[in-house]
């Protein structure tokens, strides 16, 4: 179960059935890491075609910078739903494992 944890967040969540908690981390972060996508490629996407006009035509088109707050806070908020991803599933994991199995 943790295993899956680590492969995507949300996919813990999923596995112990608790489809609402694994949805949400899966769109948070799935949101962060788009986010962080457009902040960086889009500069660079610029950047190349701005490059490659001036090669071929000689225009000075201005360069884009990359917002390093652009790229930090996606990243930083990213990183924290993972970590609180990785935390919440062995949580539960610990609390599955403490119940005492069911009479049949």
């Amino acid at each position: 179960m943790m295993l899956s944890a680590f492969v995507y967040p949300g996919a813990g969540q999923i596995l112990q059935r608790r489809r609402g908690a694994g949805t949400a981390y899966a769109v948070l972060f799935t949101l962060f890491l788009i986010i962080l996508i457009f902040d960086v490629f889009r500069p660079m996407i610029h950047n190349l075609l701005a490059v490659l006009d001036w090669a071929a035509e000689g225009d000075n088109a201005p360069l884009e910078k990359i917002s390093l707050a652009g790229v930090v806070v996606p990243f930083a908020l990213g990183l924290a739903i993972y970590v609180m991803n990785l935390f919440d599933v062995a949580r539960a994991n610990r609390r599955m494992s403490a119940r005492p199995p069911p009479l049949v």
